[in-house]
């Protein structure tokens, strides 16, 4: 009989989590398989590559191997987590980090109406501009990053509604979030304009279910307890933000969505394949 499976996971791959080698090797000398497959492409091998003991378990056998995508995501997460963690953030947000596209490309992918400004916006900017009629919910704000973009609205939703996360992930990949706060921080990943993963949970623990690119993301994420959303939202889209906060920074693409289109549009059917 085979090692027992809880929520798509073993106690190895468990042990591997939550940062406990000398249980690791107990239970692989009783017999549990470091090498085997489950949650989304992620063996306690592989994710034990991708963690602080990446020896754990010797090399790894042909295609286990950290791709040359996982590893720089590797690489640039303590960064990430060092300029997102702990940031102060308002209520009602929403973020969308999107791979591969520049902030100038997100704002021409959504038909976005530049607004005019002397200088670089700031956040509290987008925030007041929000205040005065007739734009009742602000501004959004576009950064370029290492990898790509980070789009965000801080007053509602409009950075991460359905018709925009499948513009922006058209031939790349995106992750929007929305700070639901009656339950917390919910996500979407889209790839390629199709949806992969909806109501997801960036700031909790590792669904079977998840994208395999998420479940590296919370992986590297765990410990984290402000702003783990904007973090795994980031390191899933696979854009790496080395600013202090994604609402203290600076933005030189701002814009408004035109109000005569159904941003919350769902398009196509959700698919979970990609």
């Amino acid at each position: 009989m085979g090692e027992p499976v809880d929520e798509g996971r073993t106690a190895l791959w468990n042990a591997v989590y939550e940062g406990r080698p000398d249980q690791a090797a107990l239970l692989v000398a009783a017999g549990g398989d470091p090498w085997r497959d489950m949650m989304s492409g992620w063996s306690p091998g592989r994710l034990a590559l991708a963690g602080p003991t990446p020896e754990l378990f010797g090399p790894p056998p042909a295609g286990a191997a950290l791709t040359p995508e996982e590893s720089e995501t590797v690489l640039r997460a303590k960064s990430v987590i060092a300029a997102l963690a702990g940031s102060a953030t308002p209520a009602g947000w929403s973020v969308a980090a999107v791979a591969g596209v520049s902030a100038e490309e997100a704002v021409a992918r959504v038909g976005g109406l530049l607004l005019d400004h002397p200088t670089d916006w700031s956040f509290d900017d987008l925030v007041a501009f929000g205040i005065n009629p007739p734009f009742d919910y602000g501004g959004i704000g576009a950064h370029d990053f290492r990898g790509g973009c980070v789009v965000v609205h801080p007053l509602g939703y409009d950075a991460s509604t359905p018709r925009v996360l499948r513009l922006l992930s058209r031939g790349a990949r995106a992750y929007g979030v929305v700070d639901n706060q009656a339950d917390g921080p919910q996500g979407t990943l889209a790839v390629d304009g199709v949806f992969v993963g909806w109501d997801l949970n960036p700031g909790g623990e590792p669904d079977p279910e998840d994208h395999h690119r998420e479940v590296l993301a919370k992986f590297l994420a765990r410990g984290v307890s402000s702003a783990a959303a904007l973090v795994v939202a980031c390191l899933t889209a696979g854009v790496y933000p080395n600013a202090p906060g994604l609402f203290a920074g600076s933005y030189r693409q701002v814009f408004r969505l035109d109000t005569d289109v159904d941003w919350f549009d769902q398009g196509e059917s959700p698919s979970r394949d990609g």
